[in-house]
């Protein structure tokens, strides 16, 4: 498999040269899973056209997780430690934020379910 750097010190696998067969598609894999914990990458992305969903359970015995998914192909991710947010798609997320103050100079802040601290308001 060949596989390419992106800016955000991911990997991204070239959908074009997955082997076919789950031997060499898990040794394969998992020599780039290797590179990546030993170069301290933080995410590899891999799409996997409909015609090679056999090796879906490979790629999720070496910790890959799925991610997303198109009618005819599906993108699993393997995320490692240093990484705490995956953006939808591997290039960017966009968002917005407001302060928002009252004549008291409190400042609006919300919390979400789940979560152990407060942030701004946005979306």
């Amino acid at each position: 498999m060949e596989f390419t750097l992106d800016k955000f010190n991911g990997i991204i696998i070239d959908p074009e040269k997955n082997p076919h067969d789950a031997d060499s598609f898990n040794a394969e894999l998992s020599e780039i899973t290797q590179f990546s914990k030993q170069n301290n990458k933080g995410i590899i992305w891999i799409s996997l056209p409909i015609s090679l969903s056999h090796l879906i359970p490979v790629a999720t015995e070496l910790g890959f997780v799925f991610h997303n998914c198109l009618e005819d192909e599906i993108t699993l991710i393997h995320k490692s430690e240093i990484v705490e947010f995956v953006p939808f798609i591997p290039t960017h997320t966009l968002g917005a934020g407001a302060l928002i103050t009252n004549e008291h100079n409190q400042v609006l802040m919300i919390k979400e379910h789940g979560m152990t601290g407060y942030k701004l308001p946005g979306g």
